[in-house]
């Protein structure tokens, strides 16, 4: 065994992991403890974690990792070939074997590469083994269909089981070729989308007893010299198809064991450069496909080769890789999401997570971000990938009960609350990250021209997807000046936390007011921010606000108690709703979108359309004599105003006030003032994001500017006497002061 240049040790749950902000090239470089003992981090930034994915320790590797931060084992000198440390016989010979290796696995993998378009032949000696891989149906369309070829309910409770970990399963075995023509037959012609495998019984048994030691072979040699590796890399990478290719398209056909060692091997070739470009090409290949295989590990790969700008560069400009996350991400996120339909299962289970995750991989490398506004082809896929944010508009409606409690409470609104999050966050992201990068340009001239194609791109298209979503709205069909209709009404018609059309217009334009705070570019920013307001004119401000009123009302009425019927977990999405972290994507963009249509609304029309979507029109219009306010009226007369007092003194912090800690003190005021807390209640919310950018401002601070500290609450195991004792104690102590 040769020492080997990078370490590569394959981390597992609650290994211990070591950062270096001074030596990792990026957040995702990372040291096994047993390099990070061995080298010299004296003075360094240095901070550790459990793991609990999988990845590799990057000790050696020049390109994640300062060469000076490297152990004493791991490291190697420029152009060094590691074929070159095996002695020429020994080459050949491994070679050979690697070679007749990798084409007894091919062999076996050709076989399930041909098998999902395969009938079983006419045979009398073979019998047949049926497999299924899950794409992204739903459990009951498999079940159905399982059903169809008279699997009984314990039989197809297994096989479901089995899909839902591994993502595929077994079906039938040892049937004979008349049998099994007749099931494929039967599962081929039903509406799942399931992928249909057949093999002989022999091969099935063979395929599973050598696949196992041939990967754990190839393993051990690649672990055994940086040499050998070259050698595998080498046989996985050559032939049409390679082996890495089936690897990669077949996975979810292979034994679980197997995959485990599959997986292994891949982790352990992908600190090669080399291997990452090929490894890369075949990912963007077949990423749709494996993107609709629930779970497939291989996502979790992407971090070893998408964190370079030069391998994000290559795939995205020359294999389509941006291409195959957009057609991933539309088809997993259909239109059926936004029609009220039961939230599929990729959307419960947030198969969407690992697609995302790639497609922020692609914009956080800043200089390429611009360019791939700049190419029409790429700037087509963005164009589609924001029509996503249709398909999810208006996403898990709810609507209010008025008879019997509901018996049933779903968690859908768990898997909406999820995506929206998701979405705003990543899409997000891509916004700061070009507006990031047009800052850096040399000349106004060169920010104007970004900045036009920026626009373009990234926000008319919403523009007119928000324009589209008016259209279909009847309550916004009344003409200019009249307000909105009351053909709406949050207490009677579906409702959603869910506007994300909104909250994306909302985030750019806010985007983009941040930017005018840097000095670089500060009037130019400032000139683009009033051309994209002026689009924001008295109709399409009208449409900008009903969603977004609507929810605010919707969590209004919840927390007044008119949705007690629709169960506790109203509660729950209020929270989430309106409370630090999440109310940053949510409440506040929301407040955002309806002070923006605010500016252009006349008042008299604003205050209309406030007291009809409250449903306060008739006590508004003073035309009632002595109407009574009931209790519910009451609470939302209350909601209606403070509402119109946030609108006028909530504005979007600049970065000075930020740094002053004021973003901290606005959620400690937003808390106080629902309910009292505790000051432990409070610490919970200095977390690092509402931190951040915070210079001196601690929590104690911010309390001594806007609240007031009371003793008088029982403390942890003291009785009611013992807090009237203690309080007098401490009466008489400020007396003899």
């Amino acid at each position: 065994m040769t020492p080997q240049a990078v370490c590569s040790h394959c981390f597992k749950d609650g290994d211990l992991v070591w950062n270096c902000k001074n030596c990792q090239a990026d957040e995702t470089c990372v040291l096994c403890n047993a390099c990070f003992r061995e080298s010299d981090h004296t003075g360094h930034e240095v901070l550790f974690f459990y793991s609990n994915t999988e990845g590799c320790c990057d000790c050696g590797d020049p390109s994640a990792w300062d060469p000076a931060g490297f152990c004493s084992r791991h490291g190697r000198k420029e152009n060094h070939n590691p074929l070159d440390d095996l002695p020429p016989t020994l080459a050949t010979s491994c070679r050979l074997v690697v070679h007749s290796v990798v084409q007894l696995i091919l062999s076996h993998m050709l076989i399930d590469h041909h098998a999902p378009t395969a009938y079983p032949e006419e045979s009398e000696e073979d019998t047949w083994h049926i497999r299924i891989v899950q794409r992204n149906e739903s459990v009951g369309h498999l079940i159905s269909a399982l059903l169809s070829i008279q699997r009984d309910q314990y039989e197809v409770t297994r096989i479901v089981r089995s899909l839902e970990q591994h993502g595929s399963a077994v079906v039938a075995e040892q049937l004979c070729s008349h049998a099994a023509r007749d099931a494929i037959l039967a599962l081929r012609g039903h509406p799942c989308k399931a992928e249909v495998h057949c093999v002989t019984t022999s091969h099935a048994a063979v395929h599973g007893a050598m696949l196992l030691p041939l990967t754990e072979w190839l393993l051990r040699a690649c672990r055994a010299a940086d040499g050998l590796a070259q050698l595998v890399i080498e046989g996985l990478t050559t032939g049409e198809p390679s082996l890495l290719t089936l690897l990669l398209s077949q996975q979810k056909l292979l034994p679980p064991p197997v995959v485990a060692q599959v997986n292994s091997l891949l982790l352990q070739l992908l600190v090669d450069t080399s291997f990452k470009v090929h490894f890369g090409k075949v990912y963007a290949q077949h990423y749709t496909q494996l993107a609709l295989e629930n779970q497939n590990p291989i996502f979790n790969f992407s971090v070893q080769f998408l964190n370079r700008d030069c391998h994000v560069r290559l795939l995205v400009l020359n294999h389509g890789l941006l291409h195959s996350i957009v057609s991933a991400l539309v088809l997993m996120l259909s239109p059926t999401i936004a029609q009220g339909n039961k939230l599929p299962l990729p959307v419960n289970e947030q198969h969407y997570v690992p697609i995302i995750k790639d497609l922020r991989y692609c914009f956080c490398h800043s200089p390429f971000s611009l360019e791939i506004l700049q190419d029409p082809g790429l700037a087509g896929q963005l164009t589609l990938l924001l029509g996503v944010l249709a398909n999810v508009q208006g996403m898990d409606p709810q609507k209010r009960l008025t008879g019997n409690h509901v018996e049933w409470e779903s968690s859908d609104w768990m898997g909406a609350f999820n995506l929206s999050l998701t979405l705003a966050s990543s899409f997000e992201k891509v916004v700061t990250s070009v507006l990031s990068t047009i800052a850096q340009l040399g000349t106004d001239s060169e920010v104007d021209a970004a900045m036009g194609l920026m626009v373009n791109v990234l926000f008319y298209p919403v523009i007119q997807l928000l324009q589209h979503w008016g259209e279909s709205q009847p309550a916004l069909t009344d003409p200019p000046g009249a307000g909105i209709g009351s053909t709406f009404s949050v207490s009677d018609d579906p409702v959603t936390f869910h506007n994300p059309i909104q909250r994306y217009v909302v985030a750019v334009l806010r985007s983009v007011y941040v930017m005018q705070f840097d000095p670089r570019k500060a009037s130019t920013f400032s000139r683009w921010l009033e051309k994209l307001m002026a689009e924001i004119d008295l109709g399409c401000g009208l449409v900008l606000m009903e969603a977004p009123l609507r929810t605010m009302v919707f969590a209004a009425q919840i927390q007044a108690g008119m949705w007690v019927r629709n169960g506790t977990m109203m509660q729950d999405q209020v929270l989430n709703y309106m409370r630090w972290p999440l109310c940053s994507h949510f409440l506040d963009k929301d407040l955002l979108a309806v002070q923006l249509a605010a500016a252009r609304v006349p008042p008299t029309q604003l205050l209309g359309i406030l007291l009809e979507r409250f449903e306060l029109g008739a006590w508004g219009s003073f035309q009632e004599q002595g109407a009574d306010l009931s209790s519910d009226n009451q609470s939302m007369v209350a909601e209606m105003l403070t509402l119109i007092i946030r609108m006028v003194t909530e504005l979007p912090l600049s970065p000075t006030a930020l740094q002053q800690g004021m973003k901290l003190q606005r959620e400690v005021v937003h808390l106080l003032a629902w309910k009292e807390a505790t000051h432990s209640e409070l610490t919970a919310l200095c977390d690092q994001e509402l931190m951040s950018g915070t210079d001196e401002a601690t929590l104690d601070e911010v309390l001594l500017r806007v609240a007031t500290v009371s003793y008088t609450h029982l403390r942890a195991h003291e009785t009611p006497e013992h807090l009237v004792c203690r309080l007098l104690l401490e009466k008489k102590k400020k007396k003899r002061i």
